[in-house]
């Protein structure tokens, strides 16, 4: 097992990546998102603390961030925390 795939799942990606359709994923994801990272200012200038991706989405009336749950959580629990996009 690799990436804690099972067989099954290793040969499905297999094939997707042979049908190009992986590479065409990976190519969206590569255009629309961007990385963004977090720092506390009562730490020493320049250190960062975590970091992730974002991916932009405009609905037609606002342009929005979407990131996995747990970032905005760990970054709510800390009110000194500033955010980098």
């Amino acid at each position: 097992m690799e990436f804690g795939a099972t067989a099954r799942q290793l040969a499905e990606m297999g094939r997707l990546v042979a049908a190009g359709y992986l590479q065409t994923v990976e190519g969206l994801a590569k255009r629309l998102s961007a990385p963004f990272w977090w720092r506390d200012p009562d730490l020493p200038a320049g250190r960062q603390l975590q970091g992730g991706t974002i991916c932009f989405v405009h609905t037609g009336a606002r342009l929005i961030g979407v990131t996995a749950a747990h970032v905005p959580e760990r970054v709510n629990k800390n009110e000194t925390l500033t955010v980098r996009i």
